[in-house]
């Protein structure tokens, strides 16, 4: 995590010094090709605790997490983790 942490941290600032806003991402948001089962595609999902500790060293303005949900077309029902979403938001 330590480089998107560095690069991350650099563009805020360059944000910052021109008034634009950064959205960053932890985890992996899949695409609707990949496929993959539930407890696989669990093992892609925003940390918790690395989710606050990447905003608090970034001070990035808003953080985009991976929670089940994925790019493009659902394929099946989508299950979203809402209780690591709601650990999330508590955390940062």
């Amino acid at each position: 995590m330590r480089p998107n942490v560095d690069y991350t941290r650099q563009v805020v600032q360059w944000a910052r010094a021109t008034g634009a806003s950064v959205e960053a991402e932890l985890g992996h948001l899949g695409g609707g090709e990949a496929g993959t089962e539930q407890q696989q595609a669990e093992a892609f999902f925003t940390d918790v605790e690395q989710a606050g500790d990447f905003v608090s060293r970034t001070s990035c303005d808003a953080l985009a997490v991976a929670i089940g949900t994925v790019h493009g077309v659902y394929r099946s029902e989508p299950r979203l983790d809402i209780k690591r979403l709601q650990d999330i938001y508590n955390k940062v």
